[in-house]
């Protein structure tokens, strides 16, 4: 089943500056950046780099040139910046000097990137860098492309609809929602309110490598498991928006959902009647996998 926009969209993903004085350099690396999913602002000098964060531009990592033509350098520039705020810098510079390198050691610790080594060890190098801050998102870490596909196959073979969600409540890849949430509950917005709470409040204290059943607050059955890179906590995987075969709903329950969030009752109702029912050994069966899956993503 296809998932609405609204249910899909997501915040962006973090601001990155890239200071380079190279134009056609600049615009390479932009779009590299930006399709991995960041979002990127780009200045030509150290002093522009340092009015930008001084004027309070959004940025969360820093992609500094060292070699910046006239006016100062990449080093001064984030000298003058680290004095006022304190987020990680990543170097790019096409000399491997050991003296070079050992400078910006002394004024950032997050990266050195020696230039036209390649895409993957850019990314790679910004990816380390928001981990060493500690502001890794999942959405740094999964191939949504894959893991979409990946769930769209696990979906056609076993009709359990899933999810995977932030921490912060954004899904990041849905497969097999059923129309009572498309429809009714994730656009209106106090239902769509339960819903967030309920991937964020009710999935807290579960241990990786298992998995937690729990009605979510807007009365249907979600089963969670967390992926956990080191320690850190960045989402879950769901399956969810079913009932289990051994208990009847309270259709009465949901008729006093309808009026009190004013869906047609009627529509309400019908779309209430397409829930799946799965037995208990069905969930727990998919569970096994995606917890299997949560683990991996995690190491």
């Amino acid at each position: 089943m296809a998932i609405p926009d609204a249910v899909m969209d997501t915040p962006a993903g973090q601001s990155i500056l890239l200071v380079e004085d190279e134009p056609l350099i600049a615009l390479a690396e932009k779009k590299t950046i930006e399709r991995a999913g960041y979002r990127v602002t780009t200045v030509n000098t150290g002093e522009k780099a340092v009015a930008a964060m001084q004027n309070g531009t959004e940025t969360d990592l820093i992609l500094m040139d060292i070699n910046l033509g006239d006016g100062i350098d990449g080093t001064e520039a984030a000298q003058i910046i680290l004095q006022n705020r304190e987020l990680p810098i990543v170097f790019l510079s096409s000399h491997t000097e050991p003296e070079t390198v050992d400078k910006t050691e002394k004024i950032s610790s997050y990266g050195y990137v020696v230039k036209n080594s390649g895409d993957t060890v850019l990314l790679a190098s910004i990816r380390m860098a928001f981990r060493l801050h500690g502001t890794l998102s999942l959405e740094d870490l999964v191939d949504r492309e894959t893991l979409q596909s990946l769930m769209d196959d696990f979906y056609r073979l076993t009709k359990v609809g899933a999810a995977i969600v932030d921490v912060s409540g954004n899904v990041l890849v849905a497969t097999g929602w059923q129309e009572i949430c498309t429809r009714f509950h994730r656009l209106h917005p106090e239902a769509a309110e339960h819903c967030r709470e309920s991937d964020v409040e009710l999935t807290q204290g579960i241990h990786a490598g298992t998995f937690k059943a729990y009605k979510c607050k807007n009365n249907l059955w979600d089963v969670a498991t967390p992926i956990v890179v080191g320690d850190q906590h960045l989402g879950n995987i769901f399956i969810g928006q079913f009932f289990y075969d051994d208990e009847m709903p309270d259709r009465e329950l949901f008729r006093t959902q309808a009026q009190a969030f004013g869906f047609d009752e009627a529509q309400y109702l019908a779309a209430l009647e397409q829930v799946p029912r799965f037995s208990r050994e069905r969930v727990n069966t998919a569970m096994k996998f995606y917890a299997e899956l949560a683990g991996a993503a995690g190491r």
